[in-house]
């Protein structure tokens, strides 16, 4: 048995022992928290990943008090009463018709035995107005199927009743059914009686699991309710029409958790045999390749099922690379049962690389009408391994690596899987583990430096620099990108056009993306997971019980006042976040590591590329458990 095999064996070991249970399976999810803009001027979506909107608005007005409460207030009454109230579809938008089934709240395919239920819905009103002194104003809440009949309601009196109050309605087997929509409504009402509601909860109840576990089942579940198993794409995120914006990286990045899902006991050897075959199909016969009589790569993002461009999307070298070595990865994991390697492989190999090739790096690819972008792939990090992973397998030719640091410290560039992040020491001299580890240990600790000094994170054990959209609601610009490059800072890529120091970059010393932990969790276990069960558990005085992270419940980023510690959140399930927040709490468990390094070393085209890629004596460099 060789060094590699015989730390790995160590490795399985342990993981084995310290997969005890530690959660106690029940927690509050937040539907909404009424913490920005009403829908009507602008926020239009809810904390599960649906959407939201107002009722009887002909008899209704509607107002934000500009911190956590919607109030509904009866301004004409057509009757002898009116109504009102808003509604919220869970998990996805409304248009989309697709319900959450109360019995099993996780992604359909997860196994019962790991499936969580929702067991009651909580409300909180901040306070009631009734002029007239009206003592049959109520409060109701329904649940509505994906047809809009409904299942169930629930009512209360509201008037002469001290406030605020959380009023909580306990589900039977019965009402635990498939619903789309949950409403809250105002009923009885007089003109003038108004009723200021703080927010809405879903109560769950989920199987005990290991943080790691838990850290993975909930985000991989997340991810899964965005793929389409009819076109075999990934929406953007949960809140786009299905079919309108599919990210054809993060389906690539999905065929691998699956298959982590399966080893992990999650869900079963068929259904992620279904799912990889189905994304590698749809991969190689419908996805387009472009820019038509210039190169054959895939865009960045598709819609209609993958069958064609979104009209802003670049024909992308890495994300066609990447989405391209990914699926092969997953294949060899699965054992490739429909032979569609080689097709992929073919991909790659008819990719006109001598097109892409300038400044000594690997063009970006193409903009949308066709030109080349002259920003290119040389500059160190796992963006640039990847690419030149799958040029060197193709070809058998290597680009030159400039050396660290990364364009600007950004998480996701120095622990990304394309199709697996490297490990010892690269031909350019790099020992990755040393590095990976740096720069860990420098996140982890950024905020308890002076130079960032944030005491409420830091004390809390939060950190997390890397790409995603700020905490901030967007302003209502339909050309506003709120997506930013997180990071400790670095240097200007050597395809930008003018070298330059990239200052750090973390929200005025306030901000932290949770993917950035799982993407750790194999090498800085114990800090990923404080701080998973830290939000998880709400266990930091800033966070005054608010959720962050739940069954149903992901935080894309978070912001915190360094001077006072108010918060601000972001709840989002973006696909690519949750891909690369998966498969990081996948890979920290030794086996399913040890099983995507195999995949590679089996692969005669992964390994081609990965063995010009390391350093010609890295055979005698040991793979590392940091358990």
């Amino acid at each position: 048995m060789n060094r590699f095999s015989l730390r790995i064996t160590a490795c399985i070991v342990f993981s084995m022992l310290a997969a005890a249970r530690v959660f106690a399976g029940n927690y509050d999810i937040m539907v909404d928290d009424h913490n920005t803009v009403l829908p009507t001027d602008g926020q239009y979506y809810n904390s599960t990943g649906g959407d939201i909107g107002v009722l009887h608005a002909e008899e209704i007005s509607y107002s934000w008090d500009g911190a956590s409460a919607y109030t509904a207030k009866a301004v004409y009454n057509s009757g002898l009463w009116t109504w009102g109230g808003m509604w919220y579809s869970l998990i996805k938008i409304d248009r989309d018709n697709i319900p959450l089934d109360f019995k099993a709240i996780f992604s359909k395919y997860v196994k019962s035995a790991y499936q969580g239920e929702i067991t009651g819905i909580k409300t909180t009103v901040k306070g009631i107005k009734s002029p007239s002194k009206n003592s049959d104003l109520q409060m109701r809440l329904e649940l509505k199927k994906a047809d809009g009949s409904i299942v169930d309601t629930k009512t209360w009196d509201v008037y002469g009743k001290s406030y605020p109050q959380t009023f909580t309605w306990t589900l039977s087997a019965s009402q635990q059914q498939k619903i789309e929509i949950i409403t809250w409504v105002m009923d009885r009402a007089q003109v003038g009686d108004e009723i200021s509601v703080d927010s809405l909860k879903l109560q769950s109840s989920v199987p005990d699991l290991a943080t790691a576990d838990q850290a993975f089942l909930w985000s991989f579940s997340e991810l899964a309710n965005n793929f389409d198993s009819a076109t075999g794409m990934v929406q953007d995120r949960s809140n786009f029409h299905i079919g309108d914006d599919e990210n054809v990286t993060a389906t690539g990045k999905f065929a691998k958790v699956a298959y982590y899902a399966y080893k992990k006991g999650f869900i079963t050897l068929a259904d992620a045999v279904a799912i990889i075959t189905k994304i590698a199909d749809t991969a190689i016969n419908v996805l387009p390749r472009g820019p038509v009589g210039k190169n054959t790569l895939w865009p960045h993002f598709t819609k209609n099922g993958g069958t064609e461009p979104t009209v802003a999307s670049e024909w992308s070298s890495a994300d066609a690379i990447y989405t391209a070595m990914d699926i092969i990865a997953a294949l060899q994991m699965v054992g490739d049962p429909k032979k569609q390697i080689s097709q992929l492989v073919l991909f790659l190999q008819k990719i006109n690389w001598k097109a892409l090739l300038i400044g000594g790096g690997i063009s970006h690819g193409y903009k949308a009408n066709g030109s080349l972008i002259t920003y290119y792939w040389k500059g160190f990090g796992m963006e640039t391994i990847g690419v030149n992973w799958a040029y060197a397998s193709a070809t058998g030719k290597v680009i030159e690596m400039g050396p660290q640091p990364t364009y600007n410290g950004s998480g996701f560039i120095d622990n990304a899987h394309y199709p697996m992040v490297f490990f010892g020491i690269d031909r350019w001299g790099n020992n990755w583990d040393a590095y990976r580890i740096k720069m860990a240990d420098i996140q982890i600790n950024w905020y308890a430096q002076s130079a960032h000094k944030n005491s409420f994170l830091s004390g809390a054990g939060l950190f997390g620099l890397s790409g995603g959209e700020y905490p901030e609601p967007a302003p209502n610009d339909p050309d506003f990108n709120d997506y930013v490059a997180y990071g400790v800072g670095g240097e200007s890529d050597p395809g930008a056009p003018v070298s330059a120091i990239i200052p750090a970059e973390d929200g005025n010393h306030e901000v932290i993306l949770l993917h950035y932990s799982g993407m750790i969790a194999d090498i800085r276990p114990a800090q990923a997971k404080k701080m998973w069960e830290t939000l998880v558990n709400k266990n930091a005085a800033f966070l005054s019980g608010r959720i962050t992270v739940s069954p149903l419940n992901n935080l894309e980023s978070l912001r915190v006042n360094k001077t006072n510690g108010s918060l601000v959140i972001k709840q989002m399930n973006g696909s690519w976040n949750l891909a690369l927040q998966a498969e990081g709490w996948a890979l920290a468990d030794p086996t399913i590591k040890s099983i995507l390094f195999s995949a590679v070393q089996n692969n005669a085209f992964l390994k081609k590329g990965y063995e010009l890629l390391r350093h010609e004596n890295a055979a005698s460099v040991a793979w590392v458990c940091y358990q």
